[in-house]
This record gives C-alpha cells, structure tokens and sequence, in this order.
C-alpha cells in the first residue's frame, strides 16, 4: 500500500513511480483490507502437513495477529519453537505507542506455504503524530520449519553482492501489476530502467537490511527516535519474502516489489536451500 508523503516530493518522481509503485493490503483470501472484528481468531488455511492460524496478542489484542502452526500428529517441541520465533519476531518491535497511533491493521497473509517454508505478512496503517501522515509498515517473516529459526535473506543468497549487480543490470525481474496502469509489460520496464539508474551500492544497502530484524529499526511514533540514524524508519525499510516460485524484494521508501524467479537466480540461492526453493508451490 502506497503510504502519503509529502505532496512536493509526490509530485516530482511520479512520473517514475507510476508505473511501479505497487499498493499492498494484505489478506488472507478474499478477505482483504481491514481487520474484520468477526473473523474468528483461529481461523486456518490448511495445507501440507501443518495448519497455519493467528491468535490475538495479549499485550496488543486484535492490533496484533501472531501467526502460530499446528503439525498434523506430532513434533510439539519443534512446534512450540517455531511459534515461539514468530511470536517474537511479530511483536519485539511494537510498543503501545506505536499501537495507540495504529489506524487499521490488514488481516495477514500467506505468501509462501510449503514443508519446508512459511512466509507471512501483516501490514499496520499508523496516524504519525509528527508529520500528521498516515503510513502503513508491513511486517514480513519467513521461517525455515525443519530447524525452527526464522530465516532472512542473506541465509536463502549466497551472494548479495552478486544479487545487487544483477538486479542493477536490469534485465530478469518483474513487478507487481499497480493500479495506476494494467500493462504488466509497462511496469516491469519501469522497475528494470529504476534500478538501471539507482547506484548499486543503494542496492546493496536495500539488500542488506532485507537481513536485519524488523526491530533495529525506529518507530516514527516514538520522540526519541527523531534523531537522525543509518537505518530508515520500520515504515520505510527494505524487506523480502518468499512465494510460490520465487523472491519478491520490497523497496522501503515507496514498497515498490522486485520479483525474481527462483529458475532465473539458482546459481544465487543457498545449496542447503535450493532444492525446496526450486520445488516450491
């Protein structure tokens, strides 16, 4: 989802960020948009040998949707690490400030459903008391489910650096189709000739906090993080998850997505990983 920024700033780069700024609102099937208060907390999507559902927070009620499994027959104590890393990585990083300035939360959504992988997502629309904006940070967690461990990007890329160039020639990935324009053609141009034009080490800077916790970095709600800092704001910071076939990259400032192909970037991905990566969906 496209966040408000100023409006001089809007009105310079979007000719550029037209075709590729890409809104987001997470879902979890046709139930897209905000939190619907009806929806029963341990609803389900149910596939492979495990159920996925989301429970609320008991620090942050209904703001807060933890994502938890359940394996079919056994392996508690793999479960009960698994659940406890997604209920750390889902909450570390809010506080009550951030909650009490949250406008709507977007019901989560699962991007990446396998034995092997489970990529979530939750997105948060905040009213920031400073600038008086609206924001929406989104919140993206993949978990390896043999060993337990949330896994980032730098654990499924062997070389980020190598990633960075390729992604800075232009050439194989896509986008996700926007609403300003319904030629998917016109919006993967638009993405290869942006990053042809943005310096690589930008890419590889976006690369590298794709690796970094949601909490490292500052909450535009909290005063104290006003002052100025080498990472972005968590609504403003670069993320990835997984999907049925390939790597979606999410560019902070304006959540623009990079999709890659798992069959394009094999040479890329981590050997302990490929095989379930190119067998994915």
């Amino acid at each position: 989802m496209l966040k408000e920024r100023g409006w001089k700033k809007a009105f310079m780069i979007a000719i550029v960020c037209i075709f590729f700024i890409t809104p987001i609102c997470f879902g979890c099937g046709s139930d897209n948009g905000k939190l619907n208060s009806d929806k029963k907390e341990d609803e389900e999507c149910i596939n492979n040998s495990y159920k996925i559902g989301f429970e609320s927070n008991t620090s942050f009620g209904d703001k807060v949707l933890c994502p938890y499994i359940e394996f079919e027959g056994g392996n508690s104590s793999l479960e009960e690490k698994i659940n406890d890393n997604l209920r750390q990585a889902s909450t570390s990083w809010i506080n009550k400030t951030f909650i009490k300035e949250n406008k709507n939360t977007y019901y989560p959504e699962v991007f990446c459903h396998t034995s092997r992988f489970l990529s979530v997502g939750q997105s948060y629309e905040t009213d920031n008391f400073i600038t008086k904006y609206n924001f929406i940070t989104n919140d993206y967690i993949t978990m390896d489910l043999v060993t337990g461990k949330r896994i980032f990007l730098k654990d499924i890329i062997t070389d980020e650096k190598k990633l960075a160039q390729v992604l800075h020639e232009g050439k194989i990935m896509t986008t996700s189709r926007n609403a300003f324009t319904l030629d998917q053609d016109e919006a993967d141009a638009a993405v290869r000739q942006w990053l042809r034009k943005v310096k690589l080490s930008k890419i590889e800077k976006i690369l590298q906090q794709c690796s970094l916790e949601q909490k490292k970095f500052r909450l535009f709600t909290d005063k104290k993080n006003k002052k100025k800092s080498s990472l972005p704001f968590v609504h403003e910071r670069p993320n990835f998850y997984l999907q049925n076939d390939g790597l979606v990259i999410e560019e902070g400032e304006w959540h623009s997505q990079i999709i890659l192909k798992f069959k394009d970037i094999g040479y890329l991905l981590n050997p302990q990983y490929k095989k379930y990566l190119t067998t994915v969906g």
